[in-house]
């Protein structure tokens, strides 16, 4: 399919779908905020879809070419009482997924949670060990 076609596919959802009633709240969800939730309506989802198909041939910022910005519409979009905005959307054409992995910060925080853990069960059979001890005595 081609850009062209593509392009006349998203003007259609986009005079199709109402921007009244559409509806996204980005939420913190886990420590420390670096994880978030998305909780959308089901026009929130539709028109949100549609800004970032539009966002694909939206041309590049030319004054700032390494920032590669572009203009996407989601202000009307985002609740009042969502805990982030976006400001600034960028498009990266040569990004590769291999750059869009997890920091190792979330590794840690795996090993972390594991050591927590094994440290509770570890508590937890000394216990059981120390009041079956007790009673028996």
């Amino acid at each position: 399919m081609d850009d062209k076609r593509i392009q006349q596919l998203i003007a259609e959802l986009d005079s199709a779908v109402p921007r009244d009633g559409a509806a996204v709240r980005w939420t913190k969800n886990g420590a420390g905020g670096r994880e978030c939730a998305m909780i959308a309506s089901k026009l929130g989802y539709l028109r949100l879809g549609i800004e970032f198909l539009k966002a694909g041939f939206i041309p590049t910022d030319k004054e700032l070419p390494e920032r590669q910005s572009v203009n996407v519409d989601v202000d009307y979009l985002i609740t009042k009482d969502s805990d982030y905005a976006f400001d600034i959307f960028h498009r990266k054409d040569d990004l590769r997924l291999e750059e869009c992995t997890r920091s190792p910060a979330s590794s840690k925080s795996v090993l972390g949670f594991i050591a927590v853990m094994a440290f509770v069960i570890f508590a937890l059979v000394g216990l059981i060990t120390t009041v079956r001890f007790v009673l028996h005595f």
